[in-house]
C-alpha cells in the first residue's frame, strides 16, 4: 500500500530532529551522547529513504525508482523545511528577559494548574498573550485557583533551569516546548490572589469581567470553563465518598495526574510499568467513543442515525479534551479517533498508520518541539507498536491459537456443550490481549529505558490486568460523571464499583511488585542503541509477516551470523584496552557539595550531598508536602543513569546540611560497603546521628574521626589520603571540621577541601611545616563555596599552580562565590569552573594529565547571586 502522507510526516519529523540536534550542539558542549545522536539519526534517515520508495512511487523495490534527483530534491526540501522550523522555534521569545531577576506584578488568566500542592504550579497567560509558569512553595490560602480564571502574582523573574547534570532533565526545554519562556517565584502563597477590577483594551473592550471570571466572549473559554466546573464537581465527589488514595487513584485515571497518591502507589505503578495510566491517553478516549457511539448505534431494533451519532460521540470526546487540559497524549488519541468517526460515517476503512500520521502532522506543525517530548514519543510509539507489530505477532501465532482452542472446546464440552467453546473463545481473548500489551511494550520499552532507567519485568502481566480495570474505572467513571447532576445515588454506586475494581488493581500490582526481579534499573542506552533496536525490530517484523525478498532474508541471516561474534569480541576488546581513567564529577546540586570518584577499578565513591533546608526524621511527609531533597531528588536520578547501583565509600566531610542532607536517603537506596565520618565538635546534629544509625540498621562498617595520613580508598589504584583535621588541633567549628582528602593518581593530584575555614587552612600549613608537596594538587575544589571569609592566600599559595579550581554552589543569599574569591583563585589557577554556571564539572586523569569538560557551555551567571 502507498502511504505518501506516513512518509512525508516521517522526513518531516526526521528534519524536526536534525533541527533539534542543531540547537542542542548550540546550547550545550558536544558529548558522546551527542555524536551518537546524530549517528543514530542518519541511520534512521537512510531506513526511511530506503522505505520511502516502497510507499511513495510506485516503482518495485527491485530497480531504483525513476526521477533519482527530483525525488532526492523532494525529500532534501521536506526534511530541511522540518530542520530550519525546529531550529528557528527552538527559543521561545519574550518580552519580559529585560525584567528577569526583578521583583514584578504580573496580571493573566490561568491556563493550567499543574499542582495544587506545595510547590504549588500553574501556567498563566498575561494580557500580552505570553504564557509563563508560576511558582510557589505555598498555595494561597482560602483562595481555590481554577483555570480560566484572572489573577494578579507577584513575584521574581527567572529563567528555567537549564541541565544540571550528565543525561539530566531539560526543565527550560520541557518549558520552551509549551511555549514557556520565563518563571515567576512567589515567596508565599499570599503573593497570589484573584484579580476584582475589569481590565479594558486599548479601544475600550472589556477584556476581563468581574462577574464572567475569563476573557470576552470567546466560546472556546465558555467550554473550557464549564468543562473544568464538572470536572471539580466530580473530583470533588469522588473525594468525598472514597477514601484520599482510592479516589486519588480514580481521579488520576480519568483526568491525569499522580498528585494524589500515595508514595507508595507511586513506586509500585511505576516498578509495574503501568504508571502510564495516570497519563490520560487513547486508552480513555477508545473507551469513552466506543461507549457512547455502542449506547447510539450498538443496538438490534433502534440505532440512532449515523452523522447525529458521530456528532454527538466526537463532541463528548472533545469536551473530555477539555476536562483534561489538552496534553499530548489526548491530542493525538483525539485527532485520531476524529478522524475513525470520519471513516466510520463515509463506511471506509480506514488505514490505521495513515490517521497516525494525520494525528502527529497537525500537532508538529503547530509545535515542532513536540517531538523531543516524552509523552508525545511514548504515546505514538505505544500506537505505532499495537498497529504494526500485533496484527504480525496475531497472524504467526494463529495456528498455535486455534489449537489451543480447539483443544480447549473438545475437553470442556462435556457437561454443557456451551461451556469449551466460551474457554476457547476466552483464551483467544487473553492471547491476543497478551499480544497487545506485548506489541506496545516491545515499542516503548527503549523509551522507558532511555528516559526512566527503569525496565518492568512485571510489565507484561500488569498491563495485561491494568488494561481491563483501567477501561472499566474509565467507562464507570464516565458513567458517573453523566448521572452525578441528575441521580447522584445512581452516580455513587458506579463509584463505589470503580473503587472495588481499583482495590483489585491495587491487589495485583502490590504483588506483582513485591516479586524479586519485578523491575530493573539500568543505566541509560545509548541512542545509537536504540536505532539498532528499532532497525532490528523492523526487519524481525518485515521477516516475520514475509515482506522481505528471500534474497534479502537470507542476505541478512547470514551478515548477522559473520558480524555478531565479531561485534563481541569488539566490544571485550573496548573494554580490556580501554585505558585505565580516574573520573571525579563535581554535581551540580544547588548550594552544596556532591562529588562522585570513579576510579579506574571500577569502585564508585561519594563526597557529600545535600538535603532539604531543615531535616525531618524518615521524610514521614507527604510526597507533595517534602522539601527539596537533592539525594533524592538529584543525585540519585544521576546514579539511575549512570548504572551506579552500589557505593564502594560515602565520605561526609562535615555534618552541615548542605552536605551531610541528602546521604540518609542515599544510604537507604543503595547499598554502601563503607561509610567514613567527620565527628562534629559539640552536640551533633540530628542528621549525622540518623545517619549513623542508619548505618548501623543497614550494617554499613562506619569510620568516625579518621587519622591524618590515613588511606580510604576502595581502589588500590587511586590513593585517597586524609590530610585534616588532627588531633592535636581539634577545630571549633562545623565547617572547620571538614574532612581534608588528597587524591592521588599517577602523577595527578586532587585537594577536596570542603567548607575548611581558615584557621583549619593555617593550621595545615604549619602541621606540613615545610613539607608542602602532600598539598600540591593540579585540581582543588575551593573551600566553602567561594565564600570570602574562607580565602587564606597562604594556603592558596601552598597548593602551588593549580590547572583547576572548582566551585561547588548554587542559587543562594550568602553571597557565594564572592568576586574577591573568584579574582584570587583565576589569578592562581589556569581555570576556575562553578557548576551554578556550568553544570557539571566532570573531571579525568590517565595518571599523567588532567581532561575535564563542563555539562553547560560556560557563561557569566545568569543571576546575581547576592543577598
Amino acid at each position: 500500500m502507498k502511504r505518501p502522507l506516513v512518509v512525508f510526516v516521517c522526513l518531516y519529523a526526521a528534519g524536526i530532529a536534525l533541527g533539534l540536534l542543531g540547537h542542542e550542539i548550540r546550547t550545550y558542549p558536544v558529548s558522546a551522547e551527542t555524536v551518537q545522536m546524530g549517528l543514530a539519526l542518519a541511520v534512521s534517515g537512510v531506513a526511511m529513504l530506503i522505505w520511502g520508495d516502497r510507499h511513495l512511487f510506485a516503482a518495485s523495490t527491485a530497480q531504483v525508482p525513476p526521477n533519482l534527483w527530483k525525488r532526492s530534491a523532494l525529500y532534501t526540501a521536506v526534511i530541511a523545511a522540518g530542520a530550519a522550523y525546529a531550529f528557528l522555534g527552538a527559543e521561545p521569545r519574550s518580552g519580559l528577559y529585560p525584567s528577569l531577576e526583578r521583583t514584578v506584578t504580573l496580571v493573566g488568566r490561568v491556563e493550567q494548574i499543574a499542582s495544587k500542592d506545595a510547590p504549588l504550579l500553574m501556567d498563566l497567560r498575561t494580557i500580552e498573550g505570553e504564557q509563563i509558569r508560576v511558582r510557589s512553595q505555598r498555595a494561597p490560602s482560602g483562595l481555590a485557583l481554577h483555570p480560566f480564571e484572572w489573577v494578579e502574582v507577584t513575584g521574581q523573574l527567572r529563567l528555567p533551569t537549564e541541565r544540571r547534570n550528565p543525561g539530566d532533565f531539560d526543565y527550560r526545554s520541557y518549558l520552551w516546548r509549551q511555549g514557556i519562556a520565563v518563571e515567576l517565584h512567589c515567596r508565599s502563597g499570599d503573593a497570589i490572589g484573584r484579580l476584582r477590577s475589569l481590565i479594558t483594551d486599548a479601544e475600550g473592550e472589556i477584556v476581563v469581567d468581574e462577574e464572567a471570571g475569563f476573557s470576552g466572549k470567546s466560546v472556546t473559554n465558555r467550554i473550557a470553563g464549564a468543562a473544568y466546573s464538572l470536572r471539580g464537581q466530580m473530583e470533588a465527589f469522588l473525594f468525598a465518598q472514597l477514601p484520599r488514595e482510592t479516589a486519588g487513584i480514580i481521579n488520576g485515571i480519568l483526568f491525569g495526574g499522580q498528585g494524589d497518591l500515595s508514595e507508595e502507589d507511586r513506586q509500585v505503578y511505576r516498578v509495574t510499568g503501568v504508571a502510564h495510566a495516570f497519563a490520560v491517553s487513547g486508552s480513555n478516549i477508545g473507551v469513552i467513543a466506543g461507549t457512547v457511539l455502542t449506547l447510539l448505534r450498538g443496538g438490534r431494533r433502534w440505532r440512532a442515525p449515523l452523522w447525529p451519532s458521530i456528532a454527538v460521540t466526537a463532541a463528548a470526546i472533545v469536551f473530555y479534551g477539555f476536562m483534561t487540559g489538552f496534553p499530548a497524549s489526548v491530542q493525538r488519541a483525539l485527532l485520531m479517533a476524529l478522524g475513525g468517526l470520519l471513516a466510520y460515517g463515509f463506511q471506509r476503512r480506514a488505514d490505521p498508520p495513515t490517521l497516525l500520521a494525520t494525528a502527529a502532522l497537525p500537532i508538529l506543525l503547530v509545535n515542532p518541539l513536540m517531538l523531543a517530548d516524552p509523552g508525545f514519543q511514548l504515546s505514538f510509539s505505544a500506537t505505532w507498536g499495537i498497529l504494526y507489530l500485533f496484527p504480525t505477532l496475531h497472524q504467526a501465532l494463529q495456528p498455535a491459537n486455534e489449537r489451543l482452542a480447539l483443544s480447549l472446546e473438545r475437553r470442556l464440552a462435556s457437561p454443557f456443550a456451551s461451556v469449551g467453546s466460551v474457554a476457547s473463545k476466552g483464551a483467544t481473548l487473553i492471547i491476543d490481549a497478551l499480544l497487545v500489551s506485548l506489541a506496545a511494550q516491545l515499542a516503548v520499552s527503549p523509551l522507558g529505558l532511555y528516559y526512566f532507567n527503569l525496565f518492568s519485568i512485571s510489565g507484561l502481566l500488569a498491563n495485561l490486568a491494568g488494561g481491563v480495570i483501567i477501561a472499566l474505572v474509565t467507562i464507570l467513571g464516565f458513567i458517573s460523571f453523566l448521572l452525578l447532576p441528575i441521580w447522584s445515588t445512581g452516580a455513587l454506586s458506579f463509584t463505589l464499583v470503580s473503587a472495588a475494581a481499583v482495590s483489585l488493581l491495587n491487589t495485583v500490582l502490590h504483588s506483582l511488585a513485591g516479586l524479586p526481579g519485578a523491575a530493573l534499573t539500568v543505566a541509560t542506552p545509548s541512542p545509537l542503541l536504540l536505532a539498532a533496536y528499532y532497525l532490528v525490530l523492523v526487519l524481525f517484523r518485515e521477516g516475520l509477516a514475509g515482506h522481505l525478498r528471500p534474497k534479502t532474508a537470507a542476505y541478512i541471516q547470514d551478515w548477522s551470523v559473520r558480524a555478531a561474534p565479531v561485534l563481541i569480541i569488539l566490544f571485550f576488546a573496548f573494554r580490556l584496552l580501554a585505558p585505565e581513567e580516574l573520573r571525579i564529577t563535581f554535581m551540580d546540586v544547588g548550594q552544596g557539595d556532591g562529588i562522585l570518584i570513579e576510579t579506574p577499578g571500577g569502585k564508585k565513591v561519594l563526597v557529600d550531598t545535600p538535603g532539604p533546608p531543615l531535616f525531618t526524621l524518615g521524610n514521614a511527609e507527604a510526597p507533595s508536602k517534602k522539601s527539596f531533597d537533592p539525594g533524592e531528588q538529584v543525585v540519585s536520578p544521576f546514579f539511575h543513569r549512570q548504572g551506579i547501583t552500589r557505593l564502594d565509600l560515602i565520605v561526609n566531610t562535615h555534618a552541615d546540611q548542605d552536605h551531610i542532607g541528602g546521604l540518609p536517603y542515599l544510604l537507604n537506596e543503595f547499598p554502601v560497603r563503607r561509610l567514613v565520618l567527620s565527628t562534629p565538635p559539640g552536640p551533633a546534629p540530628p542528621v549525622y546521628l540518623a545517619l549513623r544509625d542508619l548505618a548501623a540498621q543497614r550494617a554499613v562498617p562506619v569510620l568516625e574521626a579518621p587519622e591524618p595520613g590515613i588511606d580510604i580508598s576502595p581502589d588500590p589504584a587511586v590513593r585517597m589520603t586524609v590530610l585534616y583535621p588532627t588531633p592535636d588541633a581539634p577545630p571549633q567549628t562545623v565547617n572547620d571540621s571538614s574532612l581534608a582528602l588528597l587524591v592521588e593518581h599517577g602523577r595527578c593530584r586532587l585537594l577536596l577541601t570542603g567548607d575548611l575555614e581558615r584557621e583549619g587552612q593555617a593550621y595545615l600549613i604549619s602541621h606540613f611545616g615545610g613539607d608542602l608537596f602532600p598539598m600540591t594538587a593540579g585540581v582543588v575544589k575551593i573551600p566553602h563555596h567561594g565564600s570570602k571569609h574562607n580565602l587564606e592566600p597562604s594556603f592558596m599559595g601552598a597548593l602551588g599552580e593549580p590547572a583547576l579550581a572548582v566551585v561547588s554552589v548554587g542559587r543562594n543569599t550568602f553571597g557565594h562565590p564572592a568576586p574577591e574569591v573568584l579574582q584570587r583563585w583565576g589569578e592562581q589557577c589556569a581555570e576556575v569552573l562553578r557548576t551554578d554556571t556550568c553544570g557539571a564539572v566532570i573531571v579525568t586523569s590517565d595518571g599523567d594529565q588532567w581532561r575535564w569538560n563542563t555539562t553547560r557551555r560556560q557563561r557569566q551567571a545568569e543571576h546575581p547571586l547576592t543577598p
